[in-house]
């Protein structure tokens, strides 16, 4: 019997060690890196940080007007969200020259990078992609700008 329970609490307390190494919490501001402070008082200077989360392998932040942007450890973005529309600063400048040159007017509201691209969508619902050594893969179009209900 005593090895039983022995057992059971030894199971109890890895499982309770291990579940803070996988799950988001949420941190201070002053916790996130440096380089994605810069980032983000650089490319969204008027808009305060809500919340920031962390996990083993990204941040996760949001700004006070619903930006959400999720960065890697290294403090590279990984996704945007803003129904705002994605600072250019923070995109490819092949990004921000193809959406100027072939759709005025709009503005790229979700980024994602991927692992072969990068996915961009913009205000009309329209979706780019692009090789990250810059030429355009293709578009699909879309009626229904998807920007914050993936999470």
């Amino acid at each position: 019997m005593k090895g039983i329970q022995k057992m059971q609490l030894m199971l109890a307390a890895f499982a309770l060690a291990a579940v803070p190494v996988f799950a988001d919490r949420i941190i201070s501001v002053n916790d996130l890196p440096q380089n994605i402070r810069d980032t983000l008082a650089e490319a969204f200077p008027e808009n305060q940080i809500h919340r920031a989360k962390a996990d083993s392998k990204e941040y996760e932040i949001t700004l006070a007007d619903g930006t959400e942007i999720d960065f890697y450890r290294d403090g590279e973005w990984k996704e945007i969200d803003s129904y705002s529309g994605i600072p250019a600063l923070l995109l490819p400048e092949y990004v921000t020259e193809y959406v100027a040159a072939n759709f005025p007017g709009e503005t790229v509201c979700t980024a994602e990078k991927n692992r072969r691209e990068l996915e961009v969508e913009l205000s009309d619902g329209t979706e780019l992609y692009f090789s990250y050594d810059g030429s355009f893969l293709g578009q699909k179009t879309g009626a229904h700008h998807r920007s914050h209900h993936h999470r």
